[in-house]
């Protein structure tokens, strides 16, 4: 029996000039960053005896016939912004009467926030996981898929169980940065705009002897133009645990002898409002070379325990540089429902003063499942309905003092005033790095640019009512 793990694009009736032809190609579309994670471990849950094959729409493009009908099932999983690609693939399976599951945190979301939207789903698919998925529950849907016996909704009763990801599936060429891992699942913040607790509850900390069968995989270095491209551990939360990721994580990274970077807070990466000691030192010590960090607003932000003073913030950016570190920074512009104009034209400029590395600016998504999106259905604060533009780059919510076009306008004077020619060079001038800073500063700026030239804001005053089943 084969199996076909999708991961949706944003599909062609969202956005019809991404994605014209039908085809297995993908010669015509970018690569994307990252490969799916989830896709990957899904098909290491899958029993011996399947077939199994991944198509990322990112970066191949969509998928095209031949692929499907090679299928007998197709899962299906993907963000809240790939929504209506999820449903293209299992409109387009269904017709050739193969079998369709669909779940991960967009279709959790959905499910947990009502009990309609569970009845929607299912009219397109023929099962729907909520929550986590456990190599025991996997065999229980292929079993009922293939049987024709499907129970339509499944849900764990095991916890959550780490498998070996099926690493051999990814193809390099389709990424720019192929080889990905975790070292942990979960996130102890629980924020109030994030969906990562519906699929994973609790923090979890990875087995080194899986750890270990994982790295033994991604020995080799890979090289472009003569760099080293690193390994990306796309942990929910790295280092929330301390004594594991000093006591077997760092020296189990450091003996695969990998160049590799980590999103992490900056609580846990300087130590700050806890009794440990810093990780930057010893992430340093064991190969990493970058770091991403949630800064949210240091001007306004009282998010939750991870939230910082500035001064502490500065400290741990200051710190991490002197290591050698690439510092990338995350910050939501309109997160707290306090900023103003003016309050966020000195984030920006504090993002440059203080010299990160790059930084990606968004807006709140209210994504399906959030609490966020919860506390603004109750108040009637939603003004978009649709989860394609839950990118972080379309107002979703309403703000209290700025409105949705005011919210676009500092969205643009963000990335405007940070990827500026003078604030690339104000943020490069001394850097340990300076041209691999400088060529990573452009290629963001081209990014953001293309993306606003082809997709322009006139697009979310069109498309901003449409609900998940219009």
């Amino acid at each position: 029996m084969n199996i076909l793990l999708v991961m949706p694009g944003r599909g062609r009736t969202m956005f019809p000039d991404s994605e014209q032809t039908v085809t297995s190609g993908g010669k015509n579309f970018p690569r994307s960053l990252l490969p799916s994670s989830s896709l990957l471990e899904v098909a290491g849950m899958t029993p011996r005896g399947y077939n199994v094959r991944i198509h990322d729409e990112l970066a191949q493009g969509p998928v095209g016939n031949v692929m499907l009908e090679w299928a007998d099932i197709v899962g299906v999983s993907g963000l809240s912004t790939s929504h209506w690609g999820a449903l293209e693939v299992a409109e387009r399976a269904r017709e050739l009467e193969k079998k369709v599951v669909a779940g991960g945190m967009h279709v959790t979301g959905l499910v947990e926030e009502s009990q309609h939207n569970a009845t929607k789903l299912l009219e397109y698919y023929d099962a729907i996981v909520v929550g986590h998925l456990t190599p025991m529950l996997w065999t229980e849907v292929i079993v009922d898929l293939s049987s024709d016996d499907s129970k339509g909704v499944y849900r764990a009763s095991d916890p959550w169980q780490f498998v070996i990801p099926t690493h051999s599936l990814v193809v390099a060429k389709h990424h720019y940065l192929p080889d990905t891992i975790r070292t942990s699942a979960g996130c102890p913040h629980n924020c109030d705009f994030c969906t990562v607790d519906l699929v994973c509850p609790r923090f979890v900390d990875k087995p080194l002897e899986i750890l270990e069968a994982e790295l033994a995989h991604y020995r080799r270095k890979r090289r472009f133009l003569g760099l080293e491209i690193p390994l990306v551990l796309h942990d929910d939360s790295f280092g929330a645990r301390y004594g594991h990721t000093v006591n077997v994580v760092l020296p189990a990274l450091k003996r695969c002898g990998r160049r590799w970077f980590a999103e992490i807070t900056i609580q846990n990466l300087g130590g700050n409002g806890s009794r440990r000691e810093p990780l930057i030192g010893p992430m340093k010590d064991a190969g990493c070379v970058a770091v991403y960090i949630g800064v949210e607003d240091p001007f306004t932000a009282d998010l939750s325990d991870k939230s910082l003073s500035r001064d502490e913030i500065e400290k741990v950016i200051k710190a991490s540089h002197r290591a050698g570190l690439v510092v990338m920074g995350s910050i939501i512009l309109d997160v707290t429902g306090k900023e103003t104009a003016d309050s966020i034209r000195r984030v920006v400029k504090w993002c440059i003063d203080v010299g990160l590395d790059l930084v990606q600016y968004s807006l709140v998504a209210a994504l399906p499942g959030s609490e966020t999106r919860s506390i603004a259905m109750a108040n009637n604060q939603i003004i978009c309905n649709n989860p394609a533009l839950c990118t972080g780059g379309y107002p979703t919510l309403h703000h209290p003092i700025l409105s949705p076009e005011e919210r676009i306008e500092l969205l643009h004077y963000a990335y405007d005033r940070t990827y500026s020619a003078e604030g690339i060079l104000r943020r490069t001038v001394g850097h340990k790095h300076p041209f691999l800073n400088l060529h990573a500063n452009r290629v963001v700026y081209r990014m953001t640019s293309g993306w606003w030239e082809k997709f322009g804001y006139e697009y979310w005053f069109v498309n901003r009512e449409r609900g998940c089943w219009d």
